[in-house]
C-alpha cells in the first residue's frame, strides 16, 4: 500500500509539473518587439523588421525602426513608404481609442 501511494503522488507531481510546463513556456515566449538595434546590416533587413513589427501591431517600434534606417539609406523608398503606412496604422489605431501617438504625420 506504501507503494501505491508513493506511485499516485509521482504521478500527481508528474501531472502537475506538466500543466505548469505547458502554461508557462508560452508565456516565457510571449511576443516581444523586435528592436532596429537587432537589426542593422541594410535597408531590406530594416524593411522586414518593419513589417514584422506592423504585423505585430507594434506601430510605434515599426516607426522608429523606419526613421532610423532612413539615417541610414534616405533614399529608399520602401523605408519612406513603411514609415507612412506604419504612422497610418498607428493614428487610425489612436482614432480608435487605442492610445496617444506621439509622432506627427508628415
Amino acid at each position: 500500500m506504501h507503494f501505491c501511494s508513493r506511485t499516485r503522488t509521482h504521478g500527481s507531481l508528474s501531472l502537475a509539473l506538466l500543466i505548469l510546463l505547458s502554461v508557462a513556456v508560452p508565456v516565457a515566449r510571449a511576443e516581444r518587439p523586435v528592436t532596429h538595434d537587432e537589426v542593422t546590416t541594410d535597408a531590406s533587413s530594416a524593411v522586414d523588421l518593419g513589417v514584422e513589427q506592423e504585423r505585430a501591431h507594434h506601430w510605434l517600434e515599426a516607426i522608429e525602426t523606419y526613421e532610423k534606417g532612413l539615417k541610414h539609406w534616405p533614399e529608399n523608398g520602401d523605408l519612406k513608404y513603411g514609415l507612412r503606412r506604419a504612422r497610418i496604422s498607428a493614428r487610425r489605431w489612436e482614432i480608435s481609442g487605442g492610445w496617444t501617438v506621439r509622432t506627427s504625420i508628415s
